[in-house]
């Protein structure tokens, strides 16, 4: 299993995971998603296994700390983001319990650190809060409307070691 930069190839590939795994929030389209790839080619990743499947992917961006993006909108990036944004993650459920999240989590923490980030920050959807915590993500203020975001959004924030 490794973890690469994301290149157009693998559209199909997030585009299926994405349908899979968010059912109420509603899947971007790929237009949008492939904006914030390619705006941010070393912060987003695929990974995959040893045959190149793609098994889960993460998209993140520089951003301003307490807010989000709207969701299925094209994003202007603040070059002097505050907090790295982990604006999508998602991983293929077959390849659940694989550990695919934790490589993906942990490409975002080593960019984070890298590039001098104090904070990770993103929006849980659905019924991710809870797994979120168990990563040393707590809930914090945001003032940005986070209604694109489902009918259970959690804003949460991850200081950076």
């Amino acid at each position: 299993m490794q973890c690469r930069p994301i290149n157009d190839n693998d559209a199909s590939s997030i585009e299926r995971i994405q349908r899979l795994c968010f059912k109420d929030v509603g899947a971007e389209e790929i237009d949008v998603l492939a904006h914030k790839w390619h705006e941010n080619p070393d912060a987003c990743c695929v990974c995959t296994d040893d045959l190149g499947r793609v098994l889960g992917y993460v998209l993140a961006h520089p951003w301003e700390q307490g807010s989000a993006p709207k969701m299925h909108e094209f994003t202007d990036f603040p070059g002097d983001g505050d907090t790295f944004y982990i604006h999508d993650m998602a991983v293929c459920p077959k390849a659940r319990n694989m550990g695919v999240a934790q490589h993906l989590l942990d490409y975002c923490n080593n960019y984070a650190a890298s590039h001098s980030y104090k904070r990770i920050s993103l929006v849980a959807v659905q019924d991710a809060p809870d797994y979120w915590s168990k990563k040393g993500f707590t809930p914090a203020q945001c003032n940005a409307d986070l209604s694109g975001y489902g009918s259970r959004p959690c804003y949460m924030e991850k200081a950076i070691a």
